[in-house]
């Protein structure tokens, strides 16, 4: 809705008469009149002459209109517009007695679109997505306002998959419908459309990169795990490079630390951006904090790359994202009503990073998400108080910069970057037919030197693998080991020096054995000492004596 100018801080211009405000020429009040109509003593221009009543109007009507330069009829309010010399003569117009008041014809702008501060942080407003390189985003929160005039959808833009969803609860809740506003305003910073003279401006803004939702939040707020784990696979499967999640809560999970590994170990090429969490403490927050090569972990700053107050800082932080006062499409009354707010939290900083990946990977669609991750790391912008230092706890390498980050993969110079080439996925670990495949999955704390494991096969108490204290030398680290042996019963030992466990007073860490990729047993929480079993020993059958033969 247009507004009064006046209304927005301008100085009002309004005629007030000599001797006062405004009042009826019968010196009494009139609850029409405005505190004071608009005008400026400027050169000719256009008026609004409202008049006291029909009456009074119908006699200008009939005979003074012939005598004027009437622009516009406004007859249902009583009112002409009329074009004037200059403000002395609107003066006498206004102090007519069959003139209620007068005011200027002000020119009224359309509300053009703005380009919200985060997008030039991130230098991500001149460089234009490439349309139909394969790269698609999907994002995993509270749904997506489908029908919202600033966001891409299926309508408007020519293409029947160019949003496309999923919903992992059954619940009656559909994905393109937000309930609760914090997906939209998510997809709102990554992709809203530019160009189209209202709202705001996403990192890709040219409404062509195909978006994957899915509904991993209810419109609650809120999910389960599981539910989110599913709308992960669902990203997977429907092709996505790059997933945000900005989303988090409880500790970590084995489910989603096997599939993290299972897709690193199969050679996926997708990229999990997580928000590292709004607690303004030093603990973890999951999925940021999962120590995988396919997830980022965000922390905010705010327009002077200053970071936030309630951004998490600890080692799993790997980069940062403009996430205070962020503009962006959202919804409210249940996702009835399609609007705009500015929203703060690591969750508005992670679509920043989200959204440069895809727009670089666009591209170069045949690198790796290990090279994708290497250049958005290698080429943020660390704010000035933190100096020299390559890496913090605070924002990681730093702000995320599109420009940097293409410019470096257009040159394919990853010389002086804090961290190594790339490297291909392992050959997958494979074990005779008539074994088994266990692996032993250790995640350290900080003092991982204190732990240490054996494992025992029990039906023939023959030590099968172990790791002795001191092993691990590195913190806050996954360790993964892998052994192939015959089926039956084992015991799995674990030990800390010290005497408290790998988890929960030190850090976040946890144990977890499998076999052939299914979980058998996990933990974390212990003293001294834990063991735990499974499997069962099969007997050999007795050789028997070959039968004799009957007498002849």
């Amino acid at each position: 809705r247009n507004r009064k100018l006046s209304d927005v801080g301008r100085p009002s211009d309004s005629i007030t008469p000599r001797n006062g405000p405004p009042v009826n020429k019968d010196g009494q009040d009139d609850p029409r009149r405005p505190g004071g109509p608009n005008i400026d003593f400027g050169q000719e221009a256009d008026y609004i002459v409202v008049f006291k009543d029909e009456s009074s109007h119908s006699s200008f009507s009939q005979n003074e209109m012939a005598t004027v330069n009437c622009i516009r009829h406004l007859n249902f309010m009583n009112a002409e517009v009329i074009k004037l010399p200059n403000a002395q003569v609107a003066q006498q117009w206004a102090e007519r007695n069959d003139v209620l008041f007068v005011e200027k014809d002000q020119e009224v702008r359309k509300l053009a679109e703005t380009v919200p501060y985060g997008i030039n942080l991130v230098e991500a407003f001149n460089i234009d997505y490439v349309a139909d390189s394969g790269v698609k985003a999907c994002i995993i929160d509270t749904g997506y306002a489908l029908l919202h005039e600033d966001l891409p959808n299926n309508i408007n833009y020519g293409n029947d998959n160019l949003v496309t969803g999923y919903n992992p609860y059954d619940n009656g809740e559909v994905w393109y419908k937000d309930g609760d506003g914090h997906g939209t305003h998510v997809a709102g910073t990554m992709a809203a459309v530019g160009g189209n003279d209202v709202g705001v401006v996403g990192v890709t803004s040219k409404a062509n990169m195909p978006l994957h939702i899915g509904k991993g939040l209810t419109d609650s707020g809120s999910g389960s795990m599981s539910g989110v784990l599913d709308a992960m696979k669902n990203c997977v499967e429907n092709g996505a490079k790059v997933v945000n999640m900005s989303l988090g809560g409880g500790g970590p999970s084995s489910s989603v630390q096997t599939f993290l590994t299972d897709l690193e170990n199969d050679g996926i090429d997708v990229l999990f951006v997580a928000a590292a969490g709004n607690g303004g403490s030093s603990s973890y927050s999951y999925p940021a904090s999962y120590d995988s090569p396919l997830v980022m972990s965000v922390a905010a700053v705010n327009s002077n790359r200053v970071k936030a107050s309630f951004s998490q800082y600890n080692d799993q932080v790997d980069i940062a994202g403009p996430g205070v006062n962020v503009n962006s499409p959202t919804t409210s009354n249940g996702g009835d009503t399609l609007t705009y707010a500015a929203f703060s939290g690591t969750s508005m900083a992670s679509p920043h990073v989200a959204g440069v990946a895809a727009l670089i990977w666009s591209h170069h669609p045949n690198k790796s998400a290990a090279e994708i991750r290497l250049a958005l790391e290698c080429s943020a912008v660390m704010p000035q108080q933190y100096g020299n230092v390559v890496r913090n706890n605070d924002v990681g390498y730093g702000v995320v910069n599109a420009q940097n980050a293409l410019d470096m993969l257009d040159s394919n110079n990853f010389d002086g970057c804090p961290g190594t080439a790339p490297t291909t996925a392992p050959t997958p670990f494979s074990c005779s037919p008539n074994e088994d495949l266990l692996e032993i999955r250790i995640k350290t704390d900080q003092y991982p030197t204190e732990t240490g494991w054996t494992l025992t096969n029990t039906c023939s108490g023959t030590v099968v693998a172990n790791a002795p204290e001191g092993t691990y030398n590195t913190e806050n680290t996954v360790y993964s080991d892998e052994v192939c042996v015959p089926g039956g019963a084992y015991s799995f030992s674990i030990t800390d020096s010290y005497g408290d466990g790998i988890c929960c007073s030190h850090g976040t860490g946890f144990y977890n054995v499998f076999k052939n990729d299914v979980s058998e047993i996990d933990g974390g929480e212990f003293g001294q000492e834990e063991t735990k079993t499974f499997g069962q020993c099969t007997e050999t059958p007795a050789p028997q004596a070959p039968p004799t033969p009957a007498p002849q």
